[in-house]
């Protein structure tokens, strides 16, 4: 992967339409002329009726089966062939179902087996550099019993574990990240006490997922935001713990994901709007508390940092980028407000 002057490495979202969308040549065209050295890859859920229209299905049952089959592959990733002969080529991270809309049943055996096996045959088809899981919520019941967090952590270790044995069965060598996710049973970096239904990612590693090959945090930054009660201090502190727990080699950090622009937001945002916001800085202490973030992301990889800039367009990813580039880039405040000639 590429670096840019920072060390960072970025990556290219992907965009909230249909499969294909785009092509896989349009994906890395898109994300190197943003200055992007991956992409995210969906592969996830049958998610809505153009999607089940290509894999031959008249209609969306949401208490069906959606996992797409191996014949379907290629229905959903058309040119998911010729990705060798693909120019620009970037790596690409998988990025499973996040339930949106749809349900991740990982409490199922057979449920879990059946992903698996989509997720390993487009992994045999296009190596992934990284794979991004969600937690999915806890509040689901087998035989009409409702599942302890214990339980629920046990089901996603499973997953997580077998599609790593997997994996390497197949010789496609890659880190599998868990994302924290507003909703979900893992929403928080850590827990506390007024959380008994819910699990923090640190927990999670350290209880279920420490053991696994490669496994390690994908944090997402407005989750943990909100999750603080967008008490900045508190975030900072708790973000500063886990990059020292990484650099001890206690936690491995494999992706950050940044956000768009909330005037609400003190953390890296893609454009300017009204008010005298400056990309989300106006003023020197937004400056600092931005600048220490990104100093801290960049302390959590020796060999770059992936961050995945989560914004709608690839005209808001180039710019998010540059604002980024920029805060590393300058010696204070002052010095950042010339940058962005002010």
């Amino acid at each position: 992967m590429m670096m840019s002057e920072s060390g960072i490495k970025y990556g290219f979202p992907n965009p909230k339409k249909a499969r294909p969308g785009i092509t896989f040549q349009e994906r890395c065209n898109h994300a190197k002329g943003c200055g992007c050295s991956y992409a995210h890859l969906p592969v996830d859920l049958i998610k809505n009726k153009t999607e089940a229209i290509k894999i031959g299905k008249e209609k969306i049952d949401k208490r069906g089966d959606l996992i797409p089959r191996e014949e379907d592959i290629e229905r959903l990733y058309p040119d998911i062939n010729n990705v060798d002969k693909i120019e620009n080529k970037v790596n690409f991270v998988f990025h499973l179902e996040p339930e949106i809309e749809q349900k991740l049943e990982y409490y199922s055996p057979e449920w879990r087996e059946k992903y698996i096996n989509f997720v390993i045959s487009v992994a045999y088809k296009i190596k992934p550099a990284g794979i991004v899981v969600h937690p999915g919520r806890r509040d689901y019941t087998t035989n009409g019993i409702e599942r302890s967090i214990k339980g629920a952590c046990e089901d996603l270790q499973s997953f997580i574990r077998d599609l790593q044995r997997d994996l390497q069965s197949k010789l496609v060598a890659t880190w599998i990240g868990l994302e924290n996710r507003s909703g979900h049973m893992i929403e928080d970096l850590n827990h506390t006490e007024r959380q008994r239904k819910k699990y923090g990612l640190l927990e999670f590693y350290e209880n279920y997922g420490e053991k696994i090959t490669d496994f390690g945090l994908v944090i997402d930054v407005e989750q943990a935001y909100t999750m603080k009660k967008k008490i900045w201090n508190d975030l900072r502190k708790f973000i500063d713990k886990v990059v020292k727990g990484h650099e001890e080699d206690r936690y491995k950090i494999h992706e950050w994901h940044l956000h768009d622009y909330n005037p609400n937001r003190r953390y890296p945002a893609h454009h300017a709007v009204g008010s005298g916001e400056i990309f989300g800085i106006s003023t020197e202490e937004d400056y600092n508390d931005v600048k220490s973030l990104l100093q801290d992301i960049l302390r959590s990889a020796k060999k770059g940092a992936l961050v995945l800039t989560e914004v709608p367009s690839s005209e808001d990813v180039e710019e998010s980028i540059n604002y980024i580039e920029n805060v590393l880039r300058s010696e204070d405040y002052e010095d950042y407000k010339k940058s962005i000639k002010l």
